[in-house]
C-alpha cells in the first residue's frame, strides 16, 4: 500500500533498537501524521524517525550536562557506566580505554551510546523485543509445563500455554496455521542466534521459539485490535 501501520511502525523500531510500546508509538504517529489516516507514507515515517532521533539525544545532552565538568566542556570518563545505565543501556558495556583525567565529549557519549544500541538490537532479537518480566513470566510458565525438564514441550502441553494468554487455536484450520507458525517461530530463533531450535514440523518446541512465536501471536493480536480501531474511525 505504500504506507505502514503503528503496529507495523513498532516491528520496524524494534529491530533497529528502540523499545516501544504501541500505545506510545501511536501517540506520536498523530504527532507526524499530516492527514490523519492511521497510517504513515514514506515521508510521515522518516518524521517519525526523526523525531524519536530528536528524542534519544535530548535524553543524552541531558545526561551529560548532569555529568559534565563545566570548566571543560567534557564528561570524566570513570561516570560513564552510570550515565549509559541510566540513559537504558545495560552492561556489558563498549569498552574505552581509560587513562587518569580521561574525559568524553558530547558527540563521544552519542556514540556510545549508539554502539550500546548495537548491542541491544541482538539481545532484543533474541527476547523478540518482550521486557525481561515478559521473559520471566515466559520460563516460569514454560518450566511449569516441561514436565519432564528436557527442555521441550509438546504440541498438547503448548495450547495449554497459549490457553493461558487466550491465544489457543479454536479451530482445525487455526491448528494447522499454528503448526506454520512453530516453523516461522524457529526461523525467527535461528536469526536471533540461537542454535537449539528443534527441527521444522515437530510437534515439540523450545523455550525461545517460544518466545519468538509468542510474538507473533500477539502481533496478530494486536493487528486485529488495530484493525477495529480503524474500522471505528
Amino acid at each position: 500500500s505504500g504506507e505502514v501501520s503503528a503496529l507495523e511502525c513498532a516491528a520496524l523500531f524494534r529491530h533497529v533498537g528502540y523499545r516501544v510500546t504501541l500505545e506510545d508509538l501511536r501517540d506520536h504517529i498523530a504527532d507526524v501524521d499530516a492527514n490523519a489516516s492511521g497510517q504513515l507514507d514514506f515521508r510521515e515515517f522518516l518524521r517519525l524517525m526523526r523525531l524519536y532521533r530528536e528524542k534519544e539525544l535530548a535524553k543524552i545532552k541531558a545526561a551529560f550536562d548532569k555529568s559534565r565538568d563545566r570548566s571543560t566542556n567534557a564528561m570524566p570518563v570513570e561516570l560513564l557506566p552510570g550515565v549509559l545505565q541510566s540513559l537504558g543501556s545495560e552492561p556489558p558495556f563498549p569498552q574505552v580505554p581509560i587513562e587518569e583525567d580521561d574525559q568524553l565529549d558530547f558527540d563521544g557519549l552519542v556514540d556510545l551510546v549508539d554502539s550500546c544500541r548495537s548491542q541491544f538490537v541482538a539481545k532484543e532479537r533474541k527476547k523478540a523485543g518482550f521486557t525481561d518480566e515478559d521473559i520471566e513470566r515466559f520460563e516460569d510458565m514454560f518450566h511449569k509445563f516441561d514436565r519432564n525438564k528436557n527442555g521441550f514441550i509438546d504440541n498438547k502441553e503448548l495450547q495449554s500455554i497459549l490457553k493461558e494468554f487466550d491465544w489457543e487455536p479454536k479451530t482445525r484450520e487455526e491448528q494447522d496455521d499454528l503448526m506454520r507458525q512453530m516453523d516461522v517461530a524457529r526461523a525467527l530463533a535461528r536469526e536471533a542466534g540461537i542454535l537449539e531450535v528443534g527441527e521444522d514440523g515437530s510437534p515439540n518446541i523450545t523455550f525461545w521459539t517460544f518466545v519468538q512465536l509468542a510474538r507473533m501471536l500477539r502481533t496478530q493480536r494486536e493487528k486485529a485490535e488495530e484493525e477495529t480501531l480503524m474500522a471505528l474511525q
